[in-house]
């Protein structure tokens, strides 16, 4: 059965249907059923606010916050690490399981928000939120310029305003993601595409695992069906000669990131060789930008031998509209990228 709380009226958002959910059959349920009238709830620390500047205006809210098995942290096969959807964030940051075993979590969780947020906040959540754009939301707009300015594409218009200038705040690189260039907003995308993570999803059809590459399509856009909840993240298990590192650029410590970088190496014993390495980088492009040249050149390559900044010439060329603004954000990127590496292989 579901439990109805009826209709209700919140100041600045629109009239909506609360319902809960009792399990995730449920769920999927009523999502098949409402389709896009519906949008779920957990922690609605980033729904609300969306629903405040009528970025989105959904009939029905479905809570899956009842779903109490969908919270936990524990191991699984092969001791991967396995994170369920509605695991607090300061859950996942308070964690000493996780800070032993995959500290790059951690770290990045570490940077996200306040703790007001992180104990409302889901790891589900900040997986699938929208993107963070102010002529999405228009926040820091008033009334009257949000009445002039044309819908952009996230809110059903045909302009990406962002892409006719000079932007710190948005991609400077490769193609935008359905007429948008907002970056994905989640700040564990990063570091999940480094640890090789998967991403577990149940629908009506079932249930499958989805890498974060093939997960996050850009422009607040993911691989859900319309139908389809988040139910966990897995993290395969890791080396005792790993080591990593995340690095987050925001405007204000707690802020979403503008640049973030996670880079995770396996390395000899006696640390002089890399065997193997990944390096994601945030903020740049639409999605987390692979560095794939800097994981060629200095797999299974000595440490002493490496030059960053020449692998960079390929994963960073220059930017897609020139100005001063974009081109800060590069040399900034190519800095915190420079400095993460050394850190981890330092």
């Amino acid at each position: 059965m579901l439990s109805r709380a009826g209709e209700k009226k919140t100041e600045g958002i629109m009239s909506f249907e609360y319902i809960q959910a009792k399990d995730i059959p449920e769920a999927v349920m009523m999502l098949g059923k409402y389709g896009d009238e519906s949008r779920i709830l957990a922690g609605g620390t980033e729904l609300i606010p969306n629903m405040r500047h009528h970025a989105i205006s959904p009939k029905i809210l479905i809570s899956i916050k009842p779903i109490t098995s969908l919270c936990y942290i524990r191991y699984g096969e092969n001791n991967a690490l396995n994170i369920g959807a509605l695991t607090p964030l300061r859950m996942i940051e308070r964690s000493s399981e996780i800070v032993r075993s995959h500290s790059l979590v951690s770290e990045c969780v570490r940077s996200i928000a306040t703790f007001q947020i992180k104990n409302a906040g889901t790891a589900g959540g900040n997986l699938c939120q929208t993107v963070k754009c102010y002529y999405y939301n228009q926040s820091h707009i008033n009334f009257f310029m949000r009445q002039s300015l044309e819908p952009c594409r996230q809110r059903g218009g045909s302009v990406c305003h962002a892409s006719r200038v000079d932007t710190f705040n948005h991609a400077i690189l490769g193609k935008p993601a359905n007429g948008c260039i907002a970056t994905t907003a989640s700040d564990l995308a990063t570091p999940l595409l480094a640890l090789n993570a998967c991403v577990k999803v149940i629908g009506s059809k079932g249930e499958r695992l989805i890498s974060p590459e093939d997960f996050f399509l850009g422009g607040g856009r993911t691989a859900l069906r319309e139908d389809e909840i988040v139910t966990e993240v897995q993290i395969p298990s890791l080396a005792d000669t790993t080591r990593s590192t995340y690095g987050k650029y925001s405007q204000g410590t707690r802020n979403f990131p503008i640049l973030n970088i996670a880079v995770i190496a396996r390395l000899t014993p006696d640390r002089k060789f890399c065997e193997d390495i990944h390096a994601i980088l945030g903020g740049v492009s639409v999605i987390p930008l692979r560095l794939r040249s800097v994981e060629t050149q200095f797999r299974n390559q000595e440490i002493s031998s490496l030059d960053i900044e020449d692998a960079l010439r390929d994963d960073l060329p220059g930017v897609r509209i020139r100005g001063s603004l974009s081109e800060y954000k590069l040399k900034r990127a190519k800095t915190m990228v420079s400095d993460v590496i050394h850190s981890v292989l330092g």
